[in-house]
Protein backbone atom coordinates (compact mmCIF):
# COMPACT_ATOMS: atom_id res chain seq x y z
CA UNK A 1 0.00 0.00 0.00
CA UNK A 2 1.08 3.55 -0.51
CA UNK A 3 1.75 5.27 2.08
CA UNK A 4 -0.28 8.39 1.96
CA UNK A 5 2.18 12.23 1.86
CA UNK A 6 2.45 14.15 5.15
CA UNK A 7 0.94 17.47 4.91
CA UNK A 8 3.67 20.23 4.97
CA UNK A 9 1.38 22.87 6.22
CA UNK A 10 -1.53 22.40 8.30
CA UNK A 11 -3.71 25.82 9.42
CA UNK A 12 -6.51 24.64 11.64
CA UNK A 13 -9.28 27.03 12.42
CA UNK A 14 -6.49 29.78 12.67
CA UNK A 15 -7.84 32.87 15.03
CA UNK A 16 -5.23 36.13 15.46
CA UNK A 17 -6.52 39.37 17.41
CA UNK A 18 -5.34 42.04 18.73
CA UNK A 19 -6.06 43.56 22.45
CA UNK A 20 -6.47 47.29 23.84
CA UNK A 21 -7.54 48.68 26.82
CA UNK A 22 -10.23 49.67 24.61
CA UNK A 23 -11.31 47.06 22.07
CA UNK A 24 -10.32 44.05 20.82
CA UNK A 25 -9.41 43.93 17.32
CA UNK A 26 -10.12 40.21 15.79
CA UNK A 27 -7.49 39.93 12.12
CA UNK A 28 -8.33 36.17 11.19
CA UNK A 29 -10.90 34.00 12.49
CA UNK A 30 -11.16 30.16 11.30
CA UNK A 31 -8.77 29.98 8.69
CA UNK A 32 -7.95 26.66 7.56
CA UNK A 33 -6.16 25.22 4.63
CA UNK A 34 -3.31 21.48 3.92
CA UNK A 35 -0.64 22.31 1.49
CA UNK A 36 1.49 19.06 0.41
CA UNK A 37 4.39 18.63 -0.54
CA UNK A 38 5.05 20.94 -4.05
CA UNK A 39 2.27 22.56 -3.88
CA UNK A 40 1.34 26.38 -3.50
CA UNK A 41 -1.70 28.24 -2.45
CA UNK A 42 -2.37 32.02 -3.02
CA UNK A 43 -3.69 34.16 -0.53
CA UNK A 44 -5.33 37.38 -1.97
CA UNK A 45 -7.40 40.24 -0.58
CA UNK A 46 -7.20 43.91 -0.29
CA UNK A 47 -5.31 45.69 1.85
CA UNK A 48 -5.71 44.96 5.84
CA UNK A 49 -7.48 41.98 5.65
CA UNK A 50 -4.40 39.85 7.22
CA UNK A 51 -2.61 38.75 4.83
CA UNK A 52 1.22 39.78 6.01
CA UNK A 53 -0.60 38.54 9.33
CA UNK A 54 -1.50 35.10 8.10
CA UNK A 55 2.18 34.36 6.67
CA UNK A 56 3.92 35.69 9.90
CA UNK A 57 1.53 33.51 11.84
CA UNK A 58 2.19 30.19 9.83
CA UNK A 59 6.16 31.73 9.89
CA UNK A 60 6.18 31.77 13.34
CA UNK A 61 6.95 35.18 13.54
CA UNK A 62 3.53 36.23 15.38
CA UNK A 63 2.04 34.37 17.73
CA UNK A 64 -1.36 32.75 16.57
CA UNK A 65 -4.77 33.28 19.27
CA UNK A 66 -6.74 30.61 18.27
CA UNK A 67 -6.46 27.54 16.46
CA UNK A 68 -3.13 25.47 15.14
CA UNK A 69 -0.29 25.84 13.16
CA UNK A 70 1.16 22.39 12.18
CA UNK A 71 4.66 22.37 9.76
CA UNK A 72 6.07 19.25 9.03
CA UNK A 73 4.20 17.43 11.80
CA UNK A 74 4.98 20.09 14.36
CA UNK A 75 2.55 22.62 16.23
CA UNK A 76 4.70 25.70 15.91
CA UNK A 77 2.83 26.97 18.47
CA UNK A 78 4.49 24.45 21.50
CA UNK A 79 7.69 25.63 20.91
CA UNK A 80 10.17 27.80 22.65
CA UNK A 81 11.95 30.83 20.75
CA UNK A 82 14.88 29.23 20.50
CA UNK A 83 13.42 25.79 19.56
CA UNK A 84 11.32 27.58 17.12
CA UNK A 85 14.10 30.03 15.96
CA UNK A 86 15.93 26.75 14.70
CA UNK A 87 13.10 24.97 13.38
CA UNK A 88 12.50 27.93 11.26
CA UNK A 89 15.79 28.83 10.64
CA UNK A 90 16.24 24.82 9.31
CA UNK A 91 12.82 24.43 7.69
CA UNK A 92 11.17 27.89 6.11
CA UNK A 93 12.66 30.28 3.89
CA UNK A 94 11.40 33.75 3.58
CA UNK A 95 11.08 35.61 0.58
CA UNK A 96 9.98 39.46 1.15
CA UNK A 97 8.80 42.80 -1.20
CA UNK A 98 12.16 44.10 0.10
CA UNK A 99 14.88 42.34 -0.19
CA UNK A 100 16.14 42.84 2.93
CA UNK A 101 19.84 42.35 1.70
CA UNK A 102 22.80 43.75 4.25
CA UNK A 103 24.22 46.44 1.91
CA UNK A 104 27.62 45.92 2.91
CA UNK A 105 27.77 42.36 2.34
CA UNK A 106 28.63 40.98 -1.03
CA UNK A 107 25.77 38.99 -2.98
CA UNK A 108 27.49 35.71 -1.74
CA UNK A 109 28.13 36.50 1.67
CA UNK A 110 23.85 37.49 2.44
CA UNK A 111 22.88 34.35 0.55
CA UNK A 112 25.43 32.42 3.00
CA UNK A 113 24.66 34.45 6.51
CA UNK A 114 21.53 31.67 7.47
CA UNK A 115 23.71 28.97 6.12
CA UNK A 116 26.23 30.42 9.19
CA UNK A 117 23.50 30.57 12.03
CA UNK A 118 22.62 26.98 11.97
CA UNK A 119 26.54 26.03 11.18
CA UNK A 120 30.29 27.35 11.10
CA UNK A 121 31.39 25.61 8.08
CA UNK A 122 32.39 28.82 6.15
CA UNK A 123 33.65 26.77 2.98
CA UNK A 124 30.00 24.69 3.03
CA UNK A 125 27.96 28.03 3.27
CA UNK A 126 30.25 29.52 0.47
CA UNK A 127 29.92 26.14 -2.28
CA UNK A 128 26.34 26.44 -1.04
CA UNK A 129 25.32 30.14 -1.88
CA UNK A 130 27.62 29.92 -5.08
CA UNK A 131 25.81 27.31 -6.53
CA UNK A 132 22.52 28.61 -5.50
CA UNK A 133 23.76 31.95 -7.45
CA UNK A 134 24.81 30.50 -10.19
CA UNK A 135 20.99 28.75 -10.31
CA UNK A 136 19.18 32.10 -10.08
CA UNK A 137 21.59 33.63 -12.89
CA UNK A 138 23.81 35.38 -10.83
CA UNK A 139 27.16 33.59 -11.40
CA UNK A 140 28.84 36.79 -12.10
CA UNK A 141 27.81 38.76 -9.30
CA UNK A 142 29.12 36.72 -6.17
CA UNK A 143 30.91 39.66 -5.03
CA UNK A 144 28.90 42.55 -5.95
CA UNK A 145 27.08 44.30 -3.04
CA UNK A 146 23.28 45.20 -3.24
CA UNK A 147 24.16 48.53 -4.69
CA UNK A 148 25.36 47.44 -7.67
CA UNK A 149 22.69 44.94 -8.68
CA UNK A 150 19.21 46.11 -10.23
CA UNK A 151 16.18 45.43 -8.62
CA UNK A 152 15.40 42.06 -10.10
CA UNK A 153 18.90 40.70 -9.25
CA UNK A 154 18.70 42.12 -5.80
CA UNK A 155 15.50 40.22 -5.82
CA UNK A 156 16.94 37.13 -7.20
CA UNK A 157 19.71 37.02 -4.11
CA UNK A 158 16.77 36.85 -2.10
CA UNK A 159 15.76 34.30 -3.40
CA UNK A 160 18.97 32.09 -3.07
CA UNK A 161 19.20 33.14 0.40
CA UNK A 162 15.56 31.92 1.18
CA UNK A 163 16.75 28.30 0.06
CA UNK A 164 20.18 28.03 1.27
CA UNK A 165 19.05 25.80 3.89
CA UNK A 166 17.11 23.87 1.64
CA UNK A 167 13.72 24.51 2.98
CA UNK A 168 10.36 22.53 2.77
CA UNK A 169 8.52 25.67 2.90
CA UNK A 170 8.98 29.24 1.43
CA UNK A 171 6.31 32.20 2.17
CA UNK A 172 6.80 35.15 -0.23
CA UNK A 173 4.77 38.19 0.79
CA UNK A 174 4.24 40.21 -2.24
CA UNK A 175 8.08 39.16 -3.98
CA UNK A 176 7.31 41.28 -6.92
CA UNK A 177 5.61 44.25 -5.45
CA UNK A 178 8.99 46.47 -6.39
CA UNK A 179 9.44 45.24 -9.71
CA UNK A 180 8.21 46.03 -13.33
CA UNK A 181 6.45 44.50 -15.23
CA UNK A 182 9.03 42.52 -17.41
CA UNK A 183 11.35 41.61 -14.36
CA UNK A 184 8.13 40.70 -12.09
CA UNK A 185 7.56 37.56 -14.47
CA UNK A 186 11.25 36.79 -14.95
CA UNK A 187 11.08 36.33 -10.99
CA UNK A 188 7.84 34.64 -11.02
CA UNK A 189 9.36 32.04 -13.68
CA UNK A 190 12.32 31.90 -11.70
CA UNK A 191 10.23 31.26 -8.22
CA UNK A 192 7.83 28.15 -9.73
CA UNK A 193 10.96 26.62 -11.35
CA UNK A 194 13.15 26.46 -8.61
CA UNK A 195 9.44 24.86 -6.47
CA UNK A 196 9.55 22.17 -8.89
CA UNK A 197 13.10 21.25 -8.42
CA UNK A 198 13.62 21.55 -4.48
CA UNK A 199 9.78 20.35 -4.34
CA UNK A 200 8.95 23.14 -2.50
CA UNK A 201 5.71 23.78 -0.94
CA UNK A 202 4.41 27.43 -1.44
CA UNK A 203 2.88 30.62 0.73
CA UNK A 204 2.09 33.60 -1.84
CA UNK A 205 0.49 36.79 -0.79
CA UNK A 206 0.32 39.01 -3.99
CA UNK A 207 -2.37 42.04 -4.97
CA UNK A 208 -1.75 40.18 -8.60
CA UNK A 209 -4.11 38.48 -9.63
CA UNK A 210 -2.18 37.04 -12.89
CA UNK A 211 0.71 36.20 -10.35
CA UNK A 212 -1.67 34.39 -7.45
CA UNK A 213 -3.27 32.50 -10.99
CA UNK A 214 -0.49 30.53 -11.17
CA UNK A 215 -0.64 28.60 -7.83
CA UNK A 216 -2.31 25.88 -7.16
CA UNK A 217 -4.92 27.01 -4.89
CA UNK A 218 -5.82 30.08 -3.83
CA UNK A 219 -7.79 32.16 -0.97
CA UNK A 220 -9.38 35.41 -0.59
CA UNK A 221 -9.13 37.20 2.84
CA UNK A 222 -12.27 39.21 3.73
CA UNK A 223 -13.09 40.53 7.14
CA UNK A 224 -11.34 38.22 9.05
CA UNK A 225 -12.39 35.32 6.77
CA UNK A 226 -11.35 33.16 3.69
CA UNK A 227 -12.67 31.16 0.96
CA UNK A 228 -11.04 29.16 -1.65
CA UNK A 229 -11.52 30.48 -5.49
CA UNK A 230 -10.55 29.91 -8.33
CA UNK A 231 -8.41 32.18 -10.52
CA UNK A 232 -8.91 31.84 -14.28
Amino acid sequence: MKKENMPVLEVKSLAKSYSTDAETLTVLKDISFILEKNQSLAVIGESGTGKSTLLNLVGGLDYVSGGEIVVFNKKIENMTETQLADFRNKNIGFIFQYHHLLPDFTALENVMLPFLIGSFNKQAAEESAAKLLGSVGLIDRLKHKPSQLSGGEQQRVAIARSLINRPGLVLMDEPTGNLDEKTSAEVMDLVWKLADEFDLTVVLVSHNLAIAAQADKCIRLSKGSSEFIHLD
